[in-house]
C-alpha cells in the first residue's frame, strides 16, 4: 500500500514538473517574441498588433483567433502585456507574424496538456527527450533545463494548484460564532461590483473601530460569495506593514509559480512590480483565456498613502478588492462601508446563535443586561460568550463575575485601554487561562502580544516552547477561548500562522504591564541565538521567522528598548540587515543605539557608544554618504585624542590610530588619495616606532599604503610595497594564512591594472586552491578569489569562462547571502557584464535593472554602487543603440559624481567619457572630441601613458578624428597605442586587437584595401577562436571585410558575406539594431553597384525607416542610407527625386559635419550627377571641382573620392568635345563607381 502511495507522489510530481516545463516555454516564447520586436515596451508592442489590424480582424472572423485572445491582441487601453498570453496566442503570434514552424512544440504542449496531472517515468522521460532541443533552441540554458527535470516537489497544496481551480491564500474562515449581518454583506457585495466596473473606482473599505469585525466581515464576505461570483480564488493580505504585505506578494507568486518574482537570475522586484505579476496570473486563467474573477483582501490597512503600490497599473479584468480599515478618510475612487457595534437585534441574534445551552440564556432580562454592559460591541461580546459555554455559566452567573470585576479594576485604578466592557471580558478570559494552563500560558501569551499578531508562524513560537505537543495545547486552549485564531497554510508545520488581535494584544500589554523588559530580553536572546548558530553554522543569516517581528518591536517601541538588547551583537545586527538588503533600516537602529547610548554614564558604556558611532559613520560610509561618514569619525578622533591624552601612549594609542585610519579610508572612498595617502604614512611612522615592521597593524596600514598608490595608478610602487608585506606574511604566518593570502591577492589586483592579466589569473588560482582547502567552497573569501578569477578572464575576452563562475558564485551567494546582498548584487552585475560582452544585450539590461530596483530601495540613489549600476544601463542602451536614453542617464549620472566625488576622479571621467561616446554615435564629433581632449590631459598627469584607461581614451580621440576624416592623425595615434598594448596585453587581447581593427579602417578609408583586408582576416581568425562567431565584434569585423571586398568590387564575394551574416546578426542583436541596419546597408549598396537598383532600393528604403526610429536625420548612417538611395534613383532616371533626396541630405548632413568630410563630398558626387542628367553642367562642375580639390588636399591622389570626381570631370570634357565635333553622344549619365561611404 505504501508503495503504491508513494508511486502516485512521484506520478504527480512528475506531472507538476511538466507544468512548470509549460511555464518556461511560454516565457521563452515570450522572450522570442520581445526580441523579434525588438522592444518590451508594451504601448508599442500594441503599435505592432495594430500595424496588422486587418489580418488579425480576418483570423477573428475565420474564428482563429477567440474574442478574448482579440482583446488581449487589439485592448482598448492601447497596451499590449505578453506575460497575458497563454501558450496557444503565443503560438500563434510567432506563427502568423513571424513565419516560424512551432508544429513540434505545440505537440509536446499538447501532449502535456491533455496528459493529465500525473505522468509516469515513461512518458516524462519521452516528453523531456522531445521538448529539450527545441526549449534550448528557444534559448532556455541547459541549467534551467536540468534544474525543470530535478525539482522537487513536496508541498501538497502546490500540487493541488496543478488539479483545482480554486485557490485560497491566508484567507481563513469565520471565527465559529461570529455573526453573519446578512444586510451589510449584501451591501458590500452590491459595492464591490459596482465599482470594478467603474475605471474610476478602485475598490470598497470596510471602516470602523477596533474590535467592530472588520476582518470577520471580510471573511463572511468571501464565505458568502466564493463560489456565487468568484471563482474561489481569494488572497488575504496582511497590510499593517511593507515587510508583510511583501511577503504576502512573494509568497503568493511562488505558490502560482510566478518565476518572474526573480527575473530568473535576479532578486526580489519591487512590490509594484510584484503585486503587478500577481494580478496578471489572476487575471486569465492558465488553462484557458478566459477572465476570472479573484478576490484581493488588504485587511488592517493604515491608510490610504499604503496602498500605493499596491494598484494595478491598468484596469484588471480579474482582481477584485475589499479593503478593511480603521481609517475612515478616503478619496473618491474608494467606497467606504462604515461598520460599527451591534444594532439591539443583531447582538441578540448573535446571543442566540452563540449561546449553546438554551438555559443558559433563557433570562431575557439579563441578555440584555449584558449587552449592554458590552456595549454591542463584536469583539466584547465573541470573548464573553466563549467564556460563558467553555465554563458552563449561565448569562446570569457571567454578569456577576463581570460586574464584581469590573468593581475590584476600578478599584485597582487600572488604567483601561479602549472600551471598558472589551477590557473587563477580556481580563476575566485572561483570569481564566492563567487557571486552566498555568503560567506557561500566559507566558507565550505575553510574548505573543508584542509580536506582529497578523502573521505568527509556529516556526517562531517553537523557539519559546520548545516541545511540539506542548505548545499545540497551549495554541488550543488560546484558540478556545477566542484569544488566537490558528490556521493551517498547508507548508508544513513551522509555516503554520497565528493571528492574535490589536485590541486583545494591547489589554494583554496593558493587563500585565511589568512583563515588558522580562518578555524584550527573552525574545531578543532568541533572536540573538538564532543569529549566532547562522554565524558558526555559516547559514544565510535572514532571520527566518522573527525578522519582520524585530522590525514590527523596533517601529513600537519608541523608547528603544528592545533594540538597545542588541547593543553587544552590532557586528551579528549589521550581517542580518545587510543579507535582508536593508542598510537605511540599519543605518536608523545604530543612530537609536548611539543616541540612547550618548545618554549614559560610565566609561564602559561611553567606549560602547563610541563603537556604536564608528559602525554608524562605517554605515553611512557603505550608503556612500562619504562627507557624513568623514565628520562622524573626526568627531570620535577628537574624543579619542581627548581620551589618550590622560594615558601614557597619548596619541601613539591604537584606538586613535584606528579612528584615524578609517578617516584615511572615507578620504580615499572620496578619491581625495593624496591626503589619505599622508594620514596611513603618519600612522605607519608611529606604528613602526611602537609595534615594529613585522606587527599586523604596522602592516595593515602599509597595506592601506598600498591600496593608495593603486588607485593613484602607481602601480609599480604599490606593487612593491605589497611584495614586501607578503615576504613578512610568509615568515611570520605562513603560506596558508588569510593574511597571507590577502596581499597576494592585491598583487594580483596590481598585476590586473598592469595589464598583466595572466600573471594575475595565476596567482588568484594559487590562491583559489589554498582557500578551497582551508576555508570551503561556499566561505566569502574563497568566493571573493574566484570572483577575481573571473574579472582576468573577462579582461583576456574569456567571457564564457567567465560568466560559468560568475554564476556558479551566483549560486551559493543566493543561498548564503540572499539576493538584496550587496557581494550578490555585485556577482549578478558580473554575470550582466558578460552578457553584454557576449552582445545579449537584452538580457544584460534586464539584470541590470533588476539590480538598479533593489539597489534604489537598499542604498539610495547617490550610492556609487547605485550609479554603477545606472551607468551599465546606459551602456546596454547604447549597445541597443538608444543613444538619446543613454546620454540622458549619463548626464544624471555626471551631475551626482561630480557633486560627490569631484572632477578628477575616476568613476567620475568614466561618466564622462561615456558622456563622450554616446555624442559620438550621435555624430556631435567636435563636442566628444573636445571631451575626450579633456579627460586625457587629467588621466595621463593621474594613471600614466601606459595605463588602460589612458589609452582607451587616446583610442576615442583616435575614433573621433577618423569620424572626421582626419585619418593620418587617427592611424598614428592607433599605432601608437597598438605598440604598448603589443607589450602589455599580447596579440590576442581584444583590446590590442580593437586598436588594430582601427587601423585597418583607417588604411580602408585611405584606400589601401590590401592591407586593410589582411588585417581583418587576421583579426578575424583569432576573434573565431576566443569570442566565437556570435560576439558583436566577430560580427562587426565580417560587415568589414565584406566593405573591404565591396570597395575592391569583389562585389558577389562581398553579397555573400553580408547576406551569410544577416541572420545571425537578427538572432544576435535584432533587426532594429544599428548593425543590423549597417549590414542591410551593405546589402542594398552592392546590390545598386551591381546595377539592380529597384532591388537595392527596396531593401535601402526599409533600412531608412528603420534608422529613422532610431537616429536623426543628420546621423551618418541615415545620411549614408540617403545618399545611395539618391544615387539609385538617379541611376533610374528620376533626376528631379533623386536631386531633392540629395539636396536635403547635403543639409542635415553640414548641420553636423564639416564640409571636408566623405559622406559630405560623396553626397555632393552624386549631386553632381544628378545635375549632368537635369542639364545642369554649370552647378554639377561647381560641385565636382571642389570636391576634387578638398578630397585631393584631405586624402591625396589615390583616395576613392578623388579619383571618382576626377573621373566624372574627365569624361563630362570628352563628352563635350565629342559633341563640339559633331560626334552624337549621350549625356554624363551612366552609372559610376559610388565613392566610399563608411
Amino acid at each position: 500500500m505504501l508503495s503504491t502511495q508513494s508511486h502516485t507522489d512521484d506520478d504527480q510530481e512528475r506531472g507538476f514538473r511538466c507544468q512548470v516545463l509549460l511555464g518556461k516555454l511560454d516565457n521563452q516564447l515570450r522572450e522570442r517574441i520581445y526580441i523579434k520586436l525588438s522592444t518590451r515596451d508594451p504601448a508599442k508592442l500594441f503599435q505592432f498588433f495594430q500595424s496588422h489590424k486587418t489580418t488579425i480582424d480576418k483570423l477573428r472572423k475565420k474564428n482563429v483567433i477567440k474574442d478574448e485572445q482579440y482583446k488581449l491582441l487589439l485592448p482598448t487601453s492601447g497596451m499590449v502585456y505578453l506575460d497575458q498570453f497563454d501558450s496557444t496566442l503565443l503560438f500563434f503570434v510567432t506563427r502568423e507574424f513571424f513565419g516560424e514552424n512551432m508544429k513540434d512544440l505545440i505537440k509536446i504542449r499538447n501532449r502535456i496538456q491533455h496528459g493529465g496531472t500525473k505522468v509516469s517515468l515513461p512518458e516524462f522521460n519521452a516528453i523531456l527527450r522531445d521538448a529539450e532541443p527545441h526549449l534550448l533552441q528557444l534559448g532556455l540554458s541547459k541549467a534551467e533545463f536540468d534544474d525543470i527535470c530535478n525539482i522537487r516537489i513536496v508541498d501538497s497544496k502546490v500540487k493541488e494548484l496543478m488539479t483545482k481551480a480554486s485557490f485560497n491564500y491566508a484567507c481563513l474562515p469565520p471565527v465559529a460564532n461570529h455573526f453573519r449581518r446578512a444586510n451589510l454583506i449584501s451591501n458590500i457585495h452590491q459595492a464591490v461590483y459596482s465599482q470594478h466596473h467603474d475605471d474610476f473606482k478602485f475598490s470598497v473599505v470596510i471602516s470602523g473601530i477596533g474590535g467592530s469585525g472588520k476582518s470577520e466581515t471580510a471573511r463572511e464576505y468571501w464565505q458568502s460569495y466564493r463560489n456565487v461570483y468568484y471563482e474561489d480564488i481569494v488572497c488575504w493580505i496582511n497590510c499593517n506593514n511593507f515587510v508583510n504585505i511583501e511577503k504576502s506578494f512573494t509568497e503568493i507568486a511562488n505558490r502560482c509559480g510566478i518565476n518572474q518574482i526573480y527575473n530568473q537570475n535576479g532578486s526580489v522586484k519591487s512590490l509594484k512590480e510584484l503585486s503587478n505579476l500577481v494580478y496578471d496570473y489572476f487575471s486569465v486563467r492558465q488553462d484557458v483565456n478566459k477572465p476570472r474573477k479573484v478576490l484581493f483582501v488588504l485587511d488592517n490597512v493604515i491608510n490610504q498613502v499604503a496602498l500605493v503600490d499596491l494598484i494595478p497599473q491598468t484596469k484588471k479584468e480579474a482582481p477584485h478588492f475589499l479593503i478593511t480599515s480603521q481609517c475612515s478618510e478616503w478619496d473618491q475612487r474608494f467606497d467606504v462601508i462604515k461598520i460599527g457595534k451591534f444594532s439591539n437585534e443583531e447582538a441578540e441574534q448573535f446571543l442566540e446563535t452563540n449561546i449553546h445551552d438554551v438555559e443558559a440564556r433563557k433570562d431575557k432580562e439579563a441578555n440584555q443586561k449584558l449587552l449592554k454592559s458590552l456595549s454591542y460591541l463584536p469583539l466584547a461580546l465573541q470573548q464573553a460568550f466563549s467564556f460563558i459555554n467553555e465554563n458552563g455559566l449561565t448569562v446570569e452567573m457571567y454578569l456577576t463575575i463581570f460586574d464584581k470585576r469590573q468593581k475590584e479594576l476600578l478599584s485597582e485604578g487600572t488604567q483601561e485601554i479602549g472600551n471598558p466592557s472589551v477590557y473587563t471580558t477580556l481580563s476575566l478570559t485572561y483570569n481564566r487561562l492563567l487557571q486552566e494552563g498555568g503560567q506557561e500560558v500566559i507566558d507565550l501569551l505575553n510574548k505573543i502580544s508584542y509580536l506582529d499578531g497578523k502573521d505568527i508562524r509556529k516556526g517562531l513560537l517553537i523557539k519559546f516552547v520548545d516541545d511540539v505537543f506542548v505548545l499545540n495545547k497551549i495554541l488550543s486552549l488560546l484558540a478556545k477561548y477566542s484569544i488566537i485564531e490558528t490556521t493551517n497554510t498547508g507548508t508544513g508545520f513551522l509555516e503554520n500562522q497565528i493571528n492574535c488581535h490589536e485590541l486583545t494584544q494591547t489589554f494583554i500589554k496593558a493587563y500585565v504591564p511589568n512583563v515588558k523588559e522580562p518578555v524584550y530580553q527573552e525574545l531578543a536572546n532568541t533572536f540573538i541565538e538564532d543569529m549566532r548558530n547562522c554565524r558558526s553554522q555559516r547559514q544565510k543569516m535572514d532571520g527566518n521567522y522573527w525578522y519582520q517581528h524585530f522590525l514590527f518591536i523596533c517601529e513600537k517601541d519608541v523608547e528603544n528598548i528592545f533594540l538597545m538588547k542588541f547593543i553587544d551583537v552590532q557586528n551579528d545586527l549589521i550581517h542580518l540587515f545587510e543579507t535582508q538588503g536593508d542598510m537605511r533600516r540599519l543605518c536608523d537602529c545604530l543612530k537609536k543605539i548611539m543616541e540612547k547610548l550618548s545618554h549614559t554614564d560610565g566609561y564602559e558604556r561611553k567606549d560602547l557608544y563610541l563603537k556604536t558611532k564608528h559602525n554608524y559613520a562605517n554605515t553611512l560610509n557603505n550608503l556612500s554618504h562619504y562627507h557624513d561618514a568623514l565628520r562622524i569619525f573626526k568627531e570620535i578622533e577628537t574624543v579619542r585624542k581627548e581620551t589618550v591624552r590622560k594615558e601614557t601612549l597619548g596619541e601613539r594609542h591604537n584606538d586613535y590610530l584606528t579612528t584615524k585610519h578609517e578617516i584615511g579610508c572615507c578620504l580615499m572612498n572620496l578619491s581625495h588619495y593624496h591626503d589619505a595617502l599622508s594620514i596611513f604614512k603618519e600612522i605607519e611612522t608611529v606604528r613602526k616606532d611602537t609595534l615594529g615592521e613585522r606587527h599586523n597593524n604596522y602592516l595593515s596600514t602599509k597595506h592601506n599604503i598600498g591600496h593608495c598608490l593603486m588607485n593613484l595608478s602607481h602601480y609599480h610602487e604599490a606593487l612593491r610595497i605589497f611584495k614586501e608585506i607578503e615576504t613578512v606574511h610568509k615568515d611570520t604566518l605562513g603560506e596558508r594564512h588569510n593574511s597571507y593570502l590577502t596581499t597576494k591577492h592585491n598583487i594580483g589586483h596590481c598585476l590586473m591594472n598592469l595589464s598583466r592579466y595572466n600573471d594575475a589569473l595565476s596567482i588568484f588560482k594559487e590562491i583559489e586552491t589554498v582557500r578551497k582547502d582551508t576555508l570551503g567552497e561556499r566561505h566569502n573569501n574563497y568566493l571573493s578569489t574566484k570572483h577575481n578569477i573571473g574579472h582576468c578572464l573577462i579582461n583576456l575576452s574569456r567571457y564564457n569562462d567567465a560568466l560559468r563562475i560568475f554564476k556558479e558564485i551566483e549560486t551559493v551567494q543566493k543561498e548564503t547571502l540572499g539576493e538584496r546582498h550587496n557581494s550578490y548584487l555585485a556577482t549578478k552585475h558580473n554575470i550582466g557584464h558578460c552578457l553584454m560582452n557576449l552582445s545579449h544585450n537584452h538580457d544584460a539590461l534586464r539584470i541590470f535593472k533588476e539590480i538598479e530596483i533593489v539597489q534604489k530601495d537598499t542604498l539610495g540613489e547617490r550610492h556609487n554602487s547605485y550609479l554603477t549600476t545606472k551607468h551599465n544601463i546606459g551602456h546596454s542602451l547604447m549597445k541597443l543603440s538608444h543613444y538619446h536614453d543613454a546620454l540622458r542617464i549619463f548626464k544624471e549620472i555626471e551631475t551626482v559624481r561630480r557633486d560627490t566625488l569631484g572632477e578628477r576622479h575616476n568613476s567620475y571621467l568614466a561618466t564622462k567619457h561615456n558622456i563622450g561616446h554616446c555624442l559620438m554615435n550621435l555624430t556631435h564629433y567636435h563636442e566628444a572630441l573636445r571631451i575626450f581632449k579633456e579627460i586625457e590631459t587629467v588621466r595621463r598627469d593621474t594613471l600614466g601613458e601606459r595605463h588602460n584607461s589612458y589609452l582607451t581614451t587616446k583610442h576615442n580621440i583616435g575614433q573621433c578624428l577618423m569620424n572626421l576624416s582626419h585619418y593620418h592623425d587617427a592611424l598614428r595615434i592607433f599605432k601608437e597605442i597598438e605598440t604598448v598594448q603589443k607589450e602589455t596585453l599580447g596579440e590576442r587581447q581584444n583590446n590590442y586587437l580593437t586598436t588594430k581593427h582601427n587601423i585597418g579602417q583607417c588604411l580602408m578609408n585611405l584606400s589601401h584595401y590590401e592591407d586593410a583586408l589582411s588585417i581583418f582576416k587576421e583579426i578575424e581568425i583569432v576573434w573565431n577562436e576566443t569570442i566565437g562567431q556570435r560576439h558583436g565584434n566577430y560580427l562587426i569585423g565580417k560587415i568589414y571585410i565584406g566593405e573591404c571586398l565591396k570597395r575592391m568590387k569583389a562585389f558577389d564575394e562581398a553579397l555573400q558575406i553580408f547576406e551569410s551574416s544577416k541572420p545571425l546578426l537578427s538572432e544576435v542583436l535584432g533587426d532594429h539594431h544599428d548593425r543590423y541596419l549597417r549590414n542591410d546597408f551593405h546589402i542594398g549598396h552592392v546590390l545598386s553597384m551591381k546595377g539592380r537598383f529597384d532591388d537595392a532600393l527596396e531593401i535601402l528604403e526599409s533600412t531608412q525607416t528603420k534608422q529613422f526610429e532610431t537616429f536623426d536625420k543628420s546621423h551618418l548612417e541615415v545620411l549614408q542610407t540617403t545618399n545611395v538611395i539618391g544615387r539609385c534613383l538617379a541611376e533610374k532616371g528620376l533626376f528631379d527625386k533623386a536631386h531633392d533626396t540629395l539636396l536635403q541630405a547635403l543639409e542635415d548632413g553640414l548641420q553636423v559635419l564639416d564640409k571636408e568630410h566623405p559622406i559630405i563630398l560623396s553626397i555632393r558626387i552624386n549631386l553632381a550627377h544628378c545635375l549632368f542628367g537635369m542639364k545642369k553642367i554649370e552647378e554639377a562642375m561647381d560641385h565636382l571641382s571642389e570636391v576634387e580639390k578638398i578630397s585631393l588636399q584631405r586624402f591625396g591622389d589615390h583616395h576613392s573620392i578623388y579619383l571618382e570626381a576626377v573621373e566624372m570631370k574627365e569624361q563630362h570634357e570628352q563628352k563635350r568635345k565629342q559633341k563640339e565635333e559633331g560626334v552624337d553622344v549621350p549625356p554624363v549619365t551612366e552609372r559610376m563607381q559610388s565613392t566610399k561611404l563608411e
